[in-house]
Formats: C-alpha cells, structure tokens, sequence
C-alpha cells in the first residue's frame, strides 16, 4: 500500500488556520510503521480537488481527503469524489434523521434542506461513523488507471478527524500495509542545530536505504530514521545519538517538557515558574504533558514590577538598581517562586520582547532567564534577534533547556 494525503481548504492556504491534521495524522501512522507518500493543500474548489485527487491516485494507490464534507457553499469534496469516481449520489434516510439529530441538539426550528447533503452516499461506498459531527466519512474502493484504488473522505475539525482516523481507518491502513511497512524511530537533540546535526550524520555515512528527517525547534533538532528492518534502525539511530552526546535524548523521547517532568517525577521534585515576558507561555507548555500536576505547582505571571514585589518578594531596591529586566531581577523572581509557592525548582523569565521598550544599554531580545534548584540559583543571559513571536518562544524554549542541563548535572 502507498498513502497520499489531500487537505482542503482556503483557510489553510491563507494562513488563518494552521493545519494540524497532517502532522497529527504523520505522528498516528508512524506509530503503526506507515507513512504519507505525499502530501497536498488545496482550495475549496472542484477542479483543484480533481487535480489533487488525479496527482495522488498517480503515484499511490490510498488516498485520504481531509476536509469539505459540511453543509456550506464551499464543502465540494463528496461531491467532486463522486463525479471523479463516476458514482451517484443517494441520499440515505438514515443519514437524514442523524443529520436531522445533530441539527436539533445546536439549533432551533426545522432542518434546513441544505444541511441534508451531509446524508448523501456514493453509490457502492461505505459511510464511516462521525460520532462527533453531522457529516459522515465515507470510504470509496474503485479503479484508477485499471488498478484498484481506495479514497477516505473525512471531516475537517481535529475533534472530528482524529477520533475517525483512530477508531475506524488507521486498523484498516494496517492491514492493507502488508510487508510494506517502514519503521521510524526518534529523539530530540537538545539545543543542537538542524546544521551541525546533519554534519554529524553525514559523517557516519548511514546506509543509504535508511531515510533521515530533521525538524528544527527552538530547543534543538528532532532526528528521525526510518528503514524496513526495525533493529536496523534502532541500531544506526544510537550510533547519531552517541554522535549527538550528552544532548541527545533517549530513542523515542521527542519532547523537553515531557523529559523534564520524568526527571523531576523520579527524583520527587517540584517545580514552578515565574514569568514576565512570556506571559505564562512556560508554563502552557509543562501543563500540556500529562501527569505535569504531580510535579508543577504553578505559576506568577507578573508582567509589571509592583507584581514582581507583590508575588514574589522581589525588592524594590533590586528593581531600582539594575532595572526589571537583569540578572538581579531573574535570580530574584525564581528564589522568590520558590519561596512563595513551596517548590524545589523554579525558571523565572524577564526580558524585552519588542517591537518597542528596548534601549542601547537593554536591546529588544534581551532576555534574563533564572534557574532555581534546591536553594541554588543562577542566571543566563540571552541575545535574541526577531520578531516579539519568536523572541518569547525562543525564550520559552532556551529556559526549558537551562533547567534541563541543572537538572542533568546534579
């Protein structure tokens, strides 16, 4: 089996939403030793929809659709499917009274006739169960260029896609995958470039049947290696992680945050933050990690100074003297969230983001980081260049590496 992938949508391609579903779906068929042949985004428009759908069938014999199964003006892709395919459109009267189902849970009044065509089928296909939507997935098997060929057709919204992809379709793909099935491992390499980690690999001279990716982060580099032979890959992928040194994280272990609260679970400690610039994004990212809560205890987004001396202690003599924004303030802040919220550890933030606020003496990227741990405090100074966006989630990122390294070094 080879898979492509079509994503529909002119607000993917306007930048007004970002599309999550592919990386999503990469990371659930991964995890099942498969993998996206390619990849296309596409508008809400008939011909482009063909013309993907055509590429796609070209080159693999699966295809998954994402998107334009609603009720609007723009939802075009059953329809285009269907005319692609040569196949009829019923309506299904099971499918109306679903649809009539889901309409009177949201709204009030009759059903509009326009929202029944979500309970249309294709001749000879087969609906897909969307427990969390009114439009129904449908799966097509028919012939492409004399060989056969199969197309999901699944809803857009992640809450509706994945829910689908995971209970209906990915055993499916399995299954269809026979030997054809390519392992993939990874690990984050900690604070290491997309550049110097590519020269590394280079310099072991992988075998050239084995694939590598590389996905930059602002806390490192994630290395990826997929061959057919799963020892193999184990094999040659601890090879780059020896090459890496004390950076790499172990085979499999892809985030920071998720490292650090294992380290910090192990060793029954507690952690909190203390955050100006970033404005509580540091602690947005340990609280998405599961089981983050018997670790974290919270966070003081105090973004002024009156804050940093009301909820954290810091002095005013400390803030008059070397300014908010210095590594007085950042030692400060962190002892300050120890003390107040009980924990062991602490990272504290302070810095200036842009466009404005900044001066000669404390440029725009400037950025104090402090780290706390058992009584022991230190600070790190940052020079960061680029937009307010980057500048904080860089910032997030280099802190979460600081309390790495003090954590690895004990």
């Amino acid at each position: 089996m080879t898979l492509s992938c079509i994503f529909t949508g002119n607000e993917l391609l306007t930048g007004s939403t970002v599309n999550t579903n592919i990386s999503r779906l990469g990371e659930l068929l991964s995890a099942r030793s498969l993998e996206i042949r390619e990849a296309y985004t596409c508008r809400d428009s008939a011909g482009d929809i063909s013309r993907a759908l055509f590429n796609a069938l070209e080159k693999s014999d699966t295809v998954i659709i994402c998107g334009g199964l609603g009720a609007t003006t723009d939802d075009l892709t059953l329809d285009t499917a269907s005319r692609f395919f040569g196949l009829k459109l019923n309506s299904s009267k099971e499918l109306e009274e679903k649809v009539k189902k889901f309409w009177a849970q949201r709204h009030k009044g009759h059903c509009p006739k326009f929202v029944l065509r979500q309970a249309r089928v294709p001749e000879r296909a087969r609906v897909i169960d969307n427990p969390n939507g009114s439009a129904s997935g449908i799966a097509i098997e028919s012939k492409f260029n004399g060989r056969e060929c199969r197309v999901y057709l699944l809803p857009g919204p992640p809450n509706e896609f994945i829910p689908m992809l995971k209970a209906q379709v990915l055993d499916e793909l399995e299954a269809l995958a026979d030997g054809t099935k390519v392992f993939t491992a990874g690990f984050l390499a900690c604070g290491t470039g997309e550049v110097r980690l590519s020269t590394l690999v280079k310099q072991l001279e992988l075998p050239g049947h084995l694939n590598c990716a590389y996905t930059a982060a602002p806390e490192g580099c994630r290395f990826y290696l997929s061959g057919s032979d799963r020892d193999e890959v184990l094999s040659k992928l601890e090879k780059v992680r020896q090459a890496v040194g004390e950076g790499a994280l172990e085979a499999g272990e892809l985030s920071l945050e998720e490292k650090i609260i294992s380290i910090m679970k192990q060793r029954k400690l507690t952690l909190s933050t203390a955050e100006s610039c970033t404005g509580g994004m540091i602690g947005s990212l340990i609280t998405a990690v599961p089981g983050a809560s018997s670790v974290y205890m919270g966070s003081a987004v105090t973004y002024s100074n009156e804050m940093k001396q009301l909820l954290l202690g810091v002095q005013k003599s400390t803030l008059d003297s070397h300014g908010a924004v210095s590594s007085e303030t950042a030692i400060a802040m962190a002892e300050g969230a120890c003390r107040k919220l009980g924990t062991d550890a602490a990272i504290s933030v302070t810095g200036i983001a842009g466009p404005d606020g900044g001066t000669p003496e404390k440029p725009v990227g400037l950025v104090y980081v402090g780290i706390s741990l058992n009584g022991s405090t230190r600070s790190v100074e940052l020079r960061l260049r680029g937009e307010r966006e980057f500048i904080r989630r860089r910032t997030c990122a280099l802190a979460l590496l600081e309390l790495h390294k003090t954590l690895t070094a004990e």
